[in-house]
């Protein structure tokens, strides 16, 4: 994630096509906890996460930090996508929006993938606001 992808007053994350595995830009709402973070880091460098200024966060190595903080190292990144994915499920985010929250570009085949264009950008919003009161609320004591 990198400060010039942020729009903080828009509430927004646009990750470009070439960092996109299917090559779209893809537009992330921001949920009030998410901004929280985001706004606590310091801008010394491109990146919003970064140990040092000069390069983003190395998951490889703070994922292993990660791993020993949750006292199990059974688990990869993606795992999170599809907590993500089944928490959202559980909490009434209808398939097609969560399929957009993780920008798949299939959601529908055929000649409906011609014509079913429709970002869900509202309900991905609420989605991930959803998400992130949820998250909260597992964190409080």
């Amino acid at each position: 994630m990198e400060w010039s992808e942020v729009d903080l007053e828009a509430r927004t994350w646009t990750i470009p096509g070439a960092k996109t595995k299917n090559g779209v830009e893809h537009i992330v709402p921001l949920s009030d906890q998410a901004i929280a973070v985001i706004s606590k880091q310091r801008r010394h460098g491109p990146f919003v996460f970064s140990a040092n200024g000069r390069t983003a966060v190395d998951m490889s190595i703070e994922g292993g930090i990660l791993k020993k903080l949750v006292g199990f190292n059974d688990w990869r990144l993606h795992d999170l996508r599809r907590s993500v994915a089944s928490g959202m499920q559980r909490l009434g985010v209808k398939p097609e929006v969560i399929d957009k929250c993780l920008n798949h570009s299939a959601v529908v085949k055929g000649v409906a993938a011609v014509y079913l264009r429709e970002q869900y950008l509202p309900e991905r919003r609420t989605a991930y606001d959803l998400w992130g009161a949820h998250i909260a609320k597992l964190a409080t004591p």
